[in-house]
């Protein structure tokens, strides 16, 4: 008689991938808090077919991500160091209108799957899909995809990004150091309605032909900040101390950050993968640029 060798499986380790397959426990307490990019692929192809403008693409490669999630809501962010240039909230398994689109957000299998749909009409349909998971080296995987649907013909797209948690407090280099030059602009978000919402004293500084330069004087321990237009000339200028200390109103540094503070209006600006972000914000207005070095 001959014995066949049998495989006793692992019940326990069954149990426990079945566990952290079926548990959305997992996902809601790990992907709580900051994340940094550390790769993507596909996201060239994926950007050009979603056609959101030149901040959506620059804030989809260079931008934090950071959540806030419980087993009923999800509030997700963009950050740029401290600042927020986008957040969206979304309330489990409830549809909302999105951009003209309906939009639902649910947990499914330890993953966080939000849709928006478009539907032009019988023959025309539009899916946006945002998917996010822990992976098993506990980095955070956001899967974006890109679904239409035209007549007979289907077309789908799809982009990864992969990133890490950063502990709190973590800067990698100092902005003292990063923001000396000159930038040019090239994105710009929200500021069309910031104008028509608050009074702006110098609304060319920002125009998107115009340069910042900043320079370090060491012998003052000061950064000056020049708003300079296409002919060179001088539109604003402002000057900081350098050091630690917040203030209520002028130019300091805070947070690996250089804040402006005039009245009610914050200007904030931070340097992350060799860009500059301006975030300016009154009340519950804001608008943010978008640099490159000249």
């Amino acid at each position: 008689m001959r014995f066949q060798h049998q495989v006793i499986p692992d019940i326990e380790a069954f149990k426990a991938q079945f566990n952290f397959l079926t548990n959305d426990s997992f996902i809601i307490k790990s992907i709580n808090g900051q994340w940094r990019l550390v790769s993507h692929e596909g996201t060239q192809e994926y950007l050009e077919k979603r056609n959101g403008g030149d901040f959506y693409n620059l804030s989809f490669i260079h931008a934090d991500q950071s959540f806030q999630c419980d087993h009923q809501e999800m509030t997700q962010a963009q950050l740029i160091g401290s600042q927020k240039i986008f957040e969206s909230n979304a309330t489990f398994n409830e549809k909302s209108e999105k951009d003209g689109g309906v939009s639902s957000t649910w947990l499914n299998l330890n993953k966080l799957r939000s849709e928006t749909t478009w539907q032009i009409d019988d023959c025309h349909k539009f899916n946006d899909i945002e998917e996010r998971y822990i992976d098993e080296n506990g980095n955070l995987n956001i899967v974006n995809s890109l679904n239409s649907k035209m007549g007979g013909a289907h077309d789908s797209v799809e982009c990864i990004r992969v990133y890490e948690k950063v502990p709190p407090g973590l800067f990698l280099k100092s902005i003292k150091d990063e923001i000396v030059g000159s930038w040019r602009q090239i994105a710009m978000d929200g500021f069309k309605e910031f104008c028509q919402n608050v009074e702006m004293s110098d609304p060319e500084a920002w125009a998107p032909e115009t340069q910042l330069s900043f320079s370090r004087i060491k012998i003052f321990n000061e950064i000056q900040i020049k708003h300079v237009d296409v002919n060179g000339n001088l539109l604003k200028f402002e000057s900081a101390e350098i050091n630690e200390k917040a203030k209520y109103t002028g130019t300091f540094f805070f947070e690996n950050s250089l804040v402006t503070v005039d009245q009610e209006t914050r200007t904030v600006f931070n340097v992350k993968d060799d860009k500059l972000f301006v975030t300016c914000r009154k009340n519950d207005h804001y608008f943010v640029a978008v640099y490159e070095r000249c």
